[in-house]
């Protein structure tokens, strides 16, 4: 598996083999083609970081390339959002290799991601796919578990899962809902143009996609649509001093990234206002 450098930058330029760096990056191709979201005209290259409100992201931007084109977007499930077949969007290597390096390094088009505070993203992760009661529909508590070699309903708090990444990066990295956001979205390698923030999502998508489409981009809030929101009091009851040092410590790239983000003017905010 690729494992990330120190972020050094997210509007890394744009050289004729960023394509190929990219596709580098990623450990399968299959795990490029999930993250990355493609259009042209207008065009555009959302990144697909989860946890980071990425469902109501990737659903308001189908509806908008629905509205442009007047193919038909349904969704049923939850599930659908995720289902490349269902989405309108292009992944990248259904499309020519020069189109992709286009949009890659086009000055006008648009190249974003969506962000989150990292402790909150892991109390997420940890409530809607870890739980004995998450597992019964989610695969990554078996996955996580076999690897562990640990019985299925072992009991292991979210603060025992973060001592295991301490030493375990395997276990980091074994799944994208848990593992570094800087790593999920490329950071200092993808040539950004804006990065939202989960925190300001109602705010940075509508700028983000006004900017796209002339028009805002149907906001379809897919947490409580589907009933996949974290409750507020599970964030609040997790988030002890402990965990708050481990995570911290486990997750200070990502907690760097964040001041780079808007060190370099890049946060949603900072651009559209």
């Amino acid at each position: 598996m690729s494992m990330p450098s120190s972020p050094t930058g997210g509007h890394a330029p744009a050289t004729p083999d960023i394509y190929q760096d990219l596709r580098n990056h990623y450990a399968a191709p299959g795990i490029m083609n999930g993250a990355f979201h493609l259009w042209e005209n207008p065009d555009f290259i959302y990144v697909n970081n989860p946890k980071a409100v990425c469902s109501s992201t990737k659903a308001g931007l189908n509806k908008a390339v629905s509205k442009l084109t007047g193919e038909p977007y349904r969704l049923e499930s939850l599930d659908d959002i995720h289902t490349r077949e269902i989405g309108l969007l292009h992944l990248p290597f259904a499309l020519p290799q020069a189109s992709v390096t286009r949009l890659l390094g086009d000055k006008n088009a648009t190249r974003f991601t969506f962000v989150r505070d990292p402790l909150e993203r892991l109390i997420s992760a940890v409530f809607s796919k870890l739980t004995p009661i998450a597992a019964k529909k989610r695969p990554q508590r078996k996955r996580l578990f076999d690897y562990l070699d640990l019985p299925f309903d072992h009991p292991l708090s979210i603060e025992d899962l973060v001592e295991i990444f301490r030493t375990d990066k395997t276990a980091l990295y074994l799944d994208k809902h848990w593992q570094p956001q800087h790593h999920c979205i490329a950071y200092g390698l993808m040539p950004y143009t804006v990065i939202g923030n989960t925190a300001r999502w109602d705010q940075d998508f509508t700028a983000i996609t006004k900017h796209i489409f002339g028009t805002p981009a149907p906001q379809i809030d897919t947490r409580r649509l589907y009933g996949h929101e974290t409750p507020t009091t599970v964030h609040k009851a997790e988030r002890t001093p402990r965990l708050i040092r481990l995570v911290e410590e486990i997750y200070a790239e990502d907690y760097a990234m964040l001041e780079r983000i808007e060190a370099d003017g890049l946060t949603a905010e900072q651009i559209f206002g």
